[in-house]
């Protein structure tokens, strides 16, 4: 065989990114997970959506795959791709930051329970009081005056 001929090829989807896993689901749609586990799915005209439908940008894509690898191994990247990464990453917390995150449902909850806390603590300071020596005379006195 001559050398010319003896060429290395590539069976490889076109447009796949490294590290994400593809499956065929019923719909026909290409399923891919990001770094979280969520379901990333690539429409036939190549358009990625998250699991609500909504379109993902190829970047969010590409910062989501990175920081999978990433997280196993941060020596898997090169400095182009780590920058990359750390780039999206500060952009999307400064917007975090500009916008305001939702408080978590959980946090609404433990604020709700330390307040109704707080209020019977003062009723029990309260109460306390009114047992004490000096409550007691201001209930004495009150109840002499009317």
């Amino acid at each position: 065989m001559d050398p010319l001929e003896k060429v290395l090829m590539h069976y490889g989807v076109k447009g796949m990114r490294w590290g994400v896993r593809r499956r065929r689901r019923s719909g026909g749609a290409d399923v891919l997970k990001d770094v979280k586990g969520r379901k990333i799915t690539v429409d036939k005209d190549g358009v990625y959506r998250n699991s609500k439908g909504e379109r993902l940008s190829d970047d969010a894509v590409s910062a989501r795959v990175l920081g999978k690898r990433a997280r196993s191994n941060s020596d898997a990247l090169d400095n182009t791709e780590l920058s990359a990464l750390v780039k999206r990453m500060n952009l999307e917390q400064q917007y975090g930051n500009l916008v305001g995150k939702k408080p978590k449902k959980l946090d609404v909850g433990h604020k709700h329970v330390k307040e109704i806390l707080a209020i019977g603590a003062t009723a029990n300071t309260a109460i306390e009081f009114a047992k004490s020596p000096a409550g007691l005379a201001i209930k004495k006195q009150l109840a002499g005056k009317s």
